[in-house]
């Protein structure tokens, strides 16, 4: 029998990693906010990363933080997938703004999902996001949210 095993780093903020685990992800600019283009730019990275890195259930890029859900793929590690998605989208951005230097705190808030109910809290909680913030009226309107129907959780 294979048996999960848990790790537990800890910097500033606690980072618990298991495997199969569903993870939350938040990540936070360092200062200002994204233009809409700006946005597009993360929306698409992280795109770019699913089917690869993980498995999409679902995100949000808001003008100063990202929200995302996700499992990860191979034996790819929660940390070196932050590191690689922070860092080439803070490039991408650097490049669009025509300016250099890191964009996103060092540091992500991460949490692994425990149950179903966490689970669709934390749907609901991406999904309600930009309506919170007065950006849209409904969270299917706001062009930077993503969820995927064909995701499954394994029980």
């Amino acid at each position: 029998m294979n048996e999960r095993k848990l790790q537990i780093k800890q910097r500033k903020l606690p980072h618990w990693t298991i495997e199969d685990a569903v993870y939350f992800v938040t990540f936070t600019l360092i200062k200002g906010e994204l233009s809409d283009k700006e946005k597009e730019i993360i929306f698409d990275h992280i795109m770019d990363g699913h089917g690869e890195f993980y498995d999409l259930l679902t995100f949000t890029v808001m003008p100063t933080h990202v929200h995302i859900v996700f499992n990860l793929l191979g034996n790819y590690d929660l940390s070196r997938v932050m590191k690689g998605t922070k860092g080439a989208s803070s490039h991408l951005l650097n490049q669009s703004r025509r300016t250099n230097g890191i964009n996103w705190l060092d540091e992500s808030f991460d949490r692994i999902i425990r149950n179903r109910e966490e689970l669709n809290n934390t749907i609901e909680y991406i999904f309600i996001n930009a309506v919170k913030a007065d950006l849209v009226n409904d969270g299917n309107d706001y062009s930077f949210y993503f969820f995927n129907d064909n995701w499954k959780l394994e029980e």
